[in-house]
């Protein structure tokens, strides 16, 4: 049995690659992206628009997807939670008062914040299209 055990963990450590904890997290990370499907009824099929915006990144909607009426002016911050480990359930998006992708300049102090789940159909959030899906996808995905 312990011959067995051995020759297990030797073949595992072959074959399965061995990662550092923070080397994984900051991979991660570094190479996540949300994408967001956002629709005009409850998350449906028709009338959705998908976009993909940063992870644990200031950014400005607006300047990403210029003429969309769906975003608001304000710089968004969408922090992932536990310890910025991924994949996580929720994660955390955070409005400030700035719109040049600064998100607060120097206080760098959200005027709100808000828990959304991955992958569950959440909103209303406002017209045009008030109701969206979110995921974490690799960069690689984009590609």
């Amino acid at each position: 049995m312990t011959r067995l055990l051995t020759l297990l963990l030797i073949i595992s450590s072959v074959i399965l690659p061995s990662y550092s904890y923070e080397d994984t997290i900051e991979d991660t990370v570094e190479s996540s992206m949300l994408r967001t499907k956002m629709c005009a009824d409850f998350c449906s099929v028709d009338n959705c628009r998908t976009y993909v915006t940063p992870l644990n990144r200031c950014y400005n909607a607006r300047h990403l997807f210029p003429g969309d009426d769906a975003w608001s002016d304000l710089d968004i911050m969408d922090v992932t939670m536990n310890g910025s480990t991924l994949p996580s359930e929720e994660f955390q998006r955070e409005f400030y008062s700035t719109s040049d992708g600064s998100c607060g300049g120097e206080t760098g102090m959200s005027t709100d914040s808000y828990t959304l789940p991955f992958g569950e159909c959440v909103g209303p959030f406002g017209a045009p299209r008030p109701w969206g899906i979110m995921s974490v996808m690799d960069v690689a995905e984009e590609e």
